[in-house]
């Protein structure tokens, strides 16, 4: 008897052994057909490009599967393709969202070269190449780059090459005290003397590219005091000479 129940149980397990296996497999081809879908879609930060564009881009799809989703390379995909993009993040979201994160750049720079235009970022990345230069570029005097190529750092000629550093310098410090919107010029034809426009009202002397940050820092405050002034005229343009310290911020108004 003993036997013959020892051998009923091991005819047993091996009926359920494999079929728990295949249980096992079942519900996990299920649960990842099913369950482990992204639904949704988020695109956050952008406005040169459509959130459609950007979800397009990256590679991911409503219905595609978690398992196959990387967020690092679709990132990537979205910042080789869209140039005015400068950052881009990509995450998945429990249960089944996707958010994708853009940061355009802020400050464009616009340089002639030859019969078009090259859009530059503050990190001299070339990000385009236009007929004309953008309604929300900074135009810049005093430096022709030698060539140029779309996607790649900005270059200098061996005699430039002290311009383009000192150009940079001030698109950061413009960046980050976040004046970016009032700025319509940068000449740079004398590294110690730089020379910006703000708004269509003033020229700003500001010196050196290194001094560029503190004087854009207090720059706003500078200019709401001059408008408050007894002497302030609104239909004149003013030159504001920020470079001796001694006197501190002169303000002229310019000759027609």
């Amino acid at each position: 008897m003993e036997s013959k129940r020892v051998k009923r149980i091991g005819n047993s397990a091996a009926f359920y052994i494999p079929a728990a296996i295949l249980l096992v497999i079942v519900l996990a081809a299920f649960g990842t057909s099913v369950f482990l879908k992204i639904i949704v879609v988020e695109v956050n930060g952008s406005s040169r490009y459509s959130d459609a564009d950007i979800v397009r881009v990256s590679g991911i799809k409503a219905g595609s599967n978690i398992l196959r989703f990387n967020g690092d390379e679709a990132a990537g995909k979205i910042q080789s393709a869209m140039p005015y993009i400068e950052e881009a993040r990509v995450q998945f979201i429990l249960p089944d969202r996707v958010l994708i994160e853009v940061k355009e750049s802020s400050v464009l720079a616009a340089i002639d070269f030859y019969n078009g235009v090259a859009i530059v970022n503050t990190k001299g990345k070339i990000i385009d190449y236009v007929d004309l230069a953008l309604d929300d570029s900074i135009r810049v005097i005093g430096f022709t780059p030698p060539d140029l190529s779309v996607g790649y750092q900005l270059r200098a000629n061996p005699e430039d090459e002290t311009k383009l550093r000192h150009l940079l310098e001030v698109l950061l410090a413009i960046e980050e005290t976040g004046v970016h919107e009032g700025i319509t010029f940068i000449d740079i034809t004398n590294i110690s003397r730089v020379i910006v426009g703000y708004t269509e009202k003033y020229t700003l002397i500001i010196g050196a590219a290194n001094e560029a940050m503190g004087k854009f820092t207090v720059l706003q405050e500078r200019i709401q005091k001059i408008e408050t002034d007894n002497n302030y005229n609104p239909v004149s343009r003013y030159r504001i000479d920020t470079t001796d310290p001694s006197v501190g911020w002169v303000c002229t108004p310019e000759l027609p």
